[in-house]
């Protein structure tokens, strides 16, 4: 197997399971929206019955259902889809800028005790990113791992 279909793969499955978590976090409620600082605001509307914490949650999902439909057109499991190499750059500048703020919370967090779930939150991300950056390379320059 070529690597880039292996990356694209892997970045595919971590992309939608962001997705589905986003799913799950709907049906949780202001718990989850608590738990993964969504803010107090949207835990709030969420315990009031409010749709928009919903609303707001299922675009995110939706987004990175996306993410994860684009990484598979870079895999080749699926067909091309409209700005699929436009997609396939943007998608892991928005996983490395998201990762970024890693380096801001590890300074809040030794400074002033801000939270090591959100450090791993950014984590997350940077990794996904690193996949997806991966992926793009391995497909871009295949004489060194496509």
């Amino acid at each position: 197997m070529e690597m880039h279909v292996a990356l694209y793969r892997l970045a595919a499955a971590a992309t939608l399971g962001l997705a589905l978590l986003h799913l799950a976090m709907i049906f949780v409620g202001a718990r989850a929206y608590r738990y993964f600082d969504a803010g107090e605001k949207m835990a709030q509307m969420a315990e009031k019955g409010s749709p928009v914490p919903a609303i707001i949650t299922l675009f995110v999902a939706a987004g990175l259902a996306a993410f994860g439909i684009y990484a598979l057109t870079g895999s080749g499991d699926l067909g091309p889809l409209p700005f699929e190499s436009l997609a396939l750059v943007i998608v892991p500048l928005i996983f490395l800028l998201r990762g970024a703020a890693v380096i801001i919370e590890a300074v809040r967090y030794f400074s002033k005790g801000y939270s090591l779930k959100s450090i791993g939150f950014s984590l997350v991300a940077l990794l996904v990113g690193l996949v997806y950056a991966a992926g793009f390379i391995a497909l871009s320059r295949p004489d060194i791992g496509g």
